[in-house]
Order: C-alpha cells, then structure tokens, then sequence
C-alpha cells in the first residue's frame, strides 16, 4: 500500500508540473493574431477602433539601446492592456512596453542591440473596451538601422 502511494504522488505531481509546463508555454508562445497593420517608422499610425480612431508614435526616432517613448492616444472607452516588441529578422524575445500608470498614455520601452544592419521590429499592442470588455489586438512594424 505504500509503494501504490507513493507512486501515485509522483504521478500526481508530474502532471501537475507538466500541466503548468503547458499553462506557461502556451501563454508566452500564443500567436497573436492582429486586426490591422502599419508600419511606424516614418510617422505615427493610425487604427480604427470601432468608431473612433487610435494612434500610436514614437516620441523620437528608434534607435537600439537607447530609452524609447512611445505615445498612444486612444478613445476614453479603451486602456492598453498589454504592449511589447518582438524582433522579426531577429527574435530576441518578447521586449515589454511599461506604462508609468494604468491610465497613462505614454510608454517606455528599451530595444536591445543587434549585429544586423537593419532590424526589424513589431509592435503588439492588447487593448480592452473598458465598458464591454471586449479584447482587441493590434501590431505595428518599425525598423532600426546601425
């Protein structure tokens, strides 16, 4: 009887590792999948966002390491969920945009460096309808130069 329960407990508690294994995998490697596309480089963009319109730009010229303020001006029925950047000829790993307040419209972000002449970055922006709850995902392409 004592060697059933033990066995049982290793079993128990290698599905539950595995579980929560699978639980975090998925949550880091979801892929997203985005209502609209622009890219940002040159000037701001702009998305459509029900019945009104959303804009995101770079307070300065992208540059790698180097402090990068981005600013969102979004209708008052909506609040950034989650912001981050990715590198697209380069993965690097997901790169999160900070905000200094929930209901703060400016973020800061930090891209590393890269040995590529070129690099180019996404943007994912998760907005949430503050009144419906309603979930929307949005991305963004920008590029750096060495």
């Amino acid at each position: 009887m004592n060697n059933i329960s033990k066995s049982s407990i290793y079993l128990i508690v290698t599905l539950i590792l595995l579980g929560v294994g699978a639980l975090g995998y998925k949550n880091v490697n979801e892929p997203t999948i985005t209502q609209d596309e622009c890219n940002i480089t040159s000037k701001g963009c702009q998305f459509r966002l029900e019945n009104a319109l959303m804009t995101v730009k770079f307070d300065q010229k992208p540059m790698t390491e180097e402090e990068l303020y981005i600013t969102f001006e979004l209708p008052s029925t909506h609040t950034v969920s989650k912001a981050w950047i990715e590198g697209v000829n380069m993965y690097m790993g997901k790169t999160p945009i900070m905000f200094e307040n929930p209901s703060s419209n400016r973020g800061i972000t930090f891209l590393g460096s890269c040995n590529l002449n070129e690099m180019t970055w996404r943007m994912y922006l998760v907005l949430v309808n503050k009144e419906s709850g309603e979930i929307s995902t949005f991305s963004t392409t920008f590029f750096t130069y060495r």
